[in-house]
């Protein structure tokens, strides 16, 4: 026999139905976006019949969208928002134009398809030729700030963040759709490496997120530190942490 619950399973239904001859099913009916960058986006999918269950690992990781035609995975990670609603954050690379998506449940090892009349509410693609952001180079010559060059930053409607070396920056302001500007009030932090600033846009106006992929070789666009001309007692250097030594 099986049962469907139109808005999600209820919480603690595995007490009732472990040992019994019930199977739940649940229902990929549609997707939030269509397109997403190639730098990663959130998709926030519509699934019927799914909730939430009550304090385990899986809750969080083991929801994922896949590619119907081949079964790959598309999340970098997944979780089941509320009822009815998860959320996937897509690993950064391509995925096939016009891909058709379905649901894939890792503590069953199934897959479900997307379900009703109309497949085109669960096809995706995320492709370097989408008109998504992108930074081509960027400038970290001032002190504790980071110049992203790029293409279809947006202007409006979304709110620019950027991470360096797992420090978000302060301030992160969009000046033009080619060029965004992030400042760390207290200076960027102290790495032994050079790595790639992270750049991505919050949707104000629902959950949407794009990330800002790499239009370029990556050695590129590797920053170092710059400790930036902290002030202190004469003799001192001040670093990111608070910390000063002579």
């Amino acid at each position: 026999m099986k049962l469907y619950f139109d808005v999600g399973t209820p919480r603690y239904h595995d007490t009732v139905i472990d040992g019994a001859t019930f199977e739940l099913e649940p229902r990929l009916v549609s997707l939030s976006i269509q397109v997403g960058s190639l730098g990663g986006s959130l998709i926030v999918a519509r699934v019927e019949g799914l909730g939430q269950i009550a304090s385990t690992a899986w809750e969080q990781s083991g929801v994922m969208l896949a590619n119907n035609a081949t079964g790959a995975l598309i999340c970098q990670n997944g979780s089941v928002a509320s009822y009815g609603v998860v959320h996937c954050l897509t690993n950064g690379n391509e995925v096939p134009a016009a891909s058709t998506i379905s649901l894939y449940l890792y503590k069953y090892q199934q897959y479900h398809p997307c379900y009703g009349s109309d497949a085109s509410l669960c096809v995706y693609e995320q492709l370097a030729s989408t008109p998504l952001p992108a930074f081509t180079a960027v400038d970290n010559s001032v002190t504790n700030k980071i110049v992203f060059t790029g293409t279809n930053f947006f202007t409006a409607d979304y709110v620019a963040n950027v991470s360096y070396g797992g420090a978000d920056a302060d301030t992160v302001t969009v000046d033009t759709a080619t060029q965004v500007t992030a400042t760390w009030t207290l200076g960027m932090p102290p790495l032994g490496e050079a790595l790639i600033p992270k750049l991505w846009f919050e949707s104000t106006n629902s959950d949407t997120v794009h990330h800002a992929y790499h239009d370029t070789t990556a050695d590129a666009l590797k920053v170092t530190k710059n400790l930036g001309a902290a002030t202190g007692p004469t003799g001192f250097q001040c670093s990111f942490a608070g910390g000063c030594q002579l």
